[in-house]
């Protein structure tokens, strides 16, 4: 996970006017990660705050004359058109002081810490994109003894050659970066080619540029010189495209084999047609991007194919997935169940038997993964645990099956077998849904997740309000109603129904991240 620092001061002389900085931020602040942001008035945090809805932010108030700059800032550091104002110059120099306080404060729990200006030239009239930043595959391969950074547009050995826009560093370094910088503004020196006697020493660019200087191997440039630019550090980590992982195929009998253990953890999901493909696919990047990076190793991602759906494009095209083709298993009689998408749901009670895994996640493939969902595997009181199901414009004591939780038992599968077609006391048309909810219609029994880890789709299209308020903080995104990898559904989105539009935008931008 990566935090970023972040900053906006009412000054009365600066290179833009205040208008410009909030008409900025409008975009900027709304990178998907943790941030802190650092302010010295009031009005300022709260329009921040309208401004970071949904995302995680704190707020530290600190004063431009309480800098840790002041004891070693140089009133010359100032030239009328590059630093118009002392005010300007001690802010910039200010932003190593602020990332090493939020290194110590570390709200979030974080490895990186990433400076970026609030006026982001970059990302000024740009979206920020709506994944949350950065990719961890890129920010893996990033070594964490240097500084992260991008050049400026224009490279002039006799300025700098570090854009102060945005910049990063891993935790271990950060107090050593911090205490370099104070050496070397406190030092007038000659470096090279760079006299430290200038307005050029109260640029942050420019310290960075000398300490790069002195110490090249301190430092990382990100990108090609010609992607580089202000700011240009977050497109270059962001997602775009993942590398492709190839499906594998399983047996049905080693993960039900009770001699056999594969792994503490697995997600498991259905695919039931050629179009639930692309569904699972955007599924299990999702899920890799967000899952606890510590718990990936000891977690198996399973794809059930129906036998008679077993084809080759579901095997060429699915991805990451471990294939485990299996047999349909079918509601009690004919007519049982009518509407065609639930007539193959029974087939779910297998995942009841593979015993080869210690904790079982099931995700229907029309789900999307928003943020770590681990938490109800590694915290289950009970043997089952699902959400209570979103219906008719609310909550219902009833629970829904695209997202449930459970401790696989041999014995239990042959319970939830035999009363599929026995007890009569259920909702045949809801499939394994109705079965379920009968068999577990103790809630005192089973974990009851909230709705954040199963966000129904129909709320937003019932009731905005609450869909809007519970958004923010969804781990999963269930499409119910409208599923955006198929256009015939997906034509049912209301165009005046902002909520729905925003969610099919992002399954978008998730499915533009699954390789070809």
């Amino acid at each position: 996970a990566c935090l970023w620092a972040c900053c906006l001061f009412l000054l009365t002389n600066s290179k833009t006017s205040s208008r410009n900085y909030k008409n900025w931020m409008a975009n900027v602040l709304r990178i998907n990660a943790p941030m802190i942001f650092f302010y010295d008035t009031k009005s300022i945090q709260q329009e921040v705050e309208r401004i970071r809805v949904g995302y995680p932010t704190k707020f530290f108030e600190l004063k431009i004359s309480e800098f840790s700059i002041e004891n070693i800032y140089k009133p010359q550091w100032v030239h009328s058109l590059h630093i118009p104002s002392q005010e300007l110059g001690k802010v910039w120099l200010e932003k190593i002081f602020m990332l090493e306080r939020s290194e110590k404060l570390n709200p979030f729990h974080t490895e990186w810490f990433v400076w970026m200006d609030c006026g982001n030239a970059y990302y000024r009239t740009l979206k920020m994109p709506a994944l949350q930043w950065p990719n961890p595959n890129i920010l893996d391969k990033m070594p964490k003894n240097k500084i992260l950074h991008t050049t400026s547009d224009e490279l002039d050995a006799n300025t700098h050659t570090f854009a102060g826009t945005a910049f990063g560093m891993h935790k271990s370094i950060v107090s050593t970066v911090f205490r370099q910088t104070v050496i070397d503004c406190s030092t007038v020196s000659k470096v090279g080619n760079h006299i430290m006697e200038g307005f050029e020493c109260g640029s942050d660019q420019y310290i960075f540029s000398i300490m790069k200087e002195k110490n090249p191997s301190g430092f990382h440039q990100i990108g090609p010189k010609d992607k580089n630019g202000y700011g240009t550090l977050i497109p270059l980590l962001e997602f775009s495209k993942f590398d492709r992982i190839p499906s594998t195929t399983m047996s049905l009998t080693s993960l039900t084999n009770p001699n056999i253990f594969l792994s503490k953890y697995a997600v498991i999901t259905m695919v039931s047609s050629d179009d639930y493909v692309k569904g699972a696919n955007t599924l299990y990047y999702s899920l890799v991007a967000h899952w606890d990076t510590s718990l990936l190793k000891e977690t198996s991602f399973v794809a059930l194919v129906v036998d008679s759906h077993r084809n080759d494009y579901i095997y060429s095209q699915l991805q990451g997935w471990s294939i485990v083709p299996v047999p349909l298993i079918t509601p009690p009689y004919d007519g049982a169940v009518t509407f065609y998408r639930f007539k193959e749901q029974f087939t779910k009670l297998h995942v009841w038997n593979m015993t080869a895994f210690g904790r079982i996640l099931y995700l229907d493939s029309d789900t999307l993964c928003l943020r770590d969902p681990t938490l109800i595997l590694k915290n289950s009181n009970h043997s089952f645990g699902a959400v209570l199901d979103w219906e008719r414009g609310a909550i219902r004591d009833h629970f829904n099956m695209g997202v449930f939780s459970i401790e696989p038992r041999n014995e239990e599968f042959k319970r939830l077998d035999a009363l599929r077609v026995s007890e009569r006391g259920y909702r045949m048309d809801m499939a394994e849904q109705g079965l379920l909810n009968c068999v577990y219609q103790n809630h005192s029994m089973i974990d009851l997740y909230p709705f954040t880890y199963n966000g129904n789709l129909a709320a937003a299209v019932q009731n905005r309000t609450f869909w809007e308020t519970n958004y923010p903080r969804l781990r999963f995104l269930h499409y119910t109603l409208i599923k955006p990898f198929h256009p015939s559904t997906r034509s049912q989105c209301d165009n005046n129904n902002e909520s729905c539009l925003k969610t099919m935008k992002l399954w978008d931008d998730w499915f533009a991240c699954v390789p070809e």
